[in-house]
């Protein structure tokens, strides 16, 4: 398989991460989350939620049955973060976009 195609898997031997998450509202067949990765792994969001069997919609690698091109339904509302320089807290938002309504 290509790079571009692997995909990262939950193995309790690999290194810990935890990810939280809380139902903002539901519609259909379909939920929208709040998610806060603790550790910040490569795919950690994407992994967790496919491993409970609901993966993120649109996203085709981690198990996702719709299909949306090259995209897929994960937004980073909030970052936060130290300045490298600094160490100022900082922190920005982005507006949830309109394919995120349920």
């Amino acid at each position: 398989a290509d790079r571009r195609d692997a995909k990262v898997i939950v193995d309790r031997r690999g290194q810990p991460a935890r990810t939280e998450y809380e139902v903002v509202r539901t519609a259909r067949h379909l939920a929208l989350l709040r998610v806060k990765p603790r550790e910040g792994r490569q795919h950690q969001i994407r992994a967790h939620l496919a491993l409970i069997g609901h993966p993120i919609v649109g996203d085709r690698r981690y198990g996702s049955p719709v299909r949306m091109g090259s995209m897929f339904l994960l937004h980073a509302m909030t970052l936060q973060l130290q300045h490298p320089v600094t160490g100022a807290d900082l922190e920005f938002t982005a507006p949830l976009p309109q394919a995120f309504t349920v």
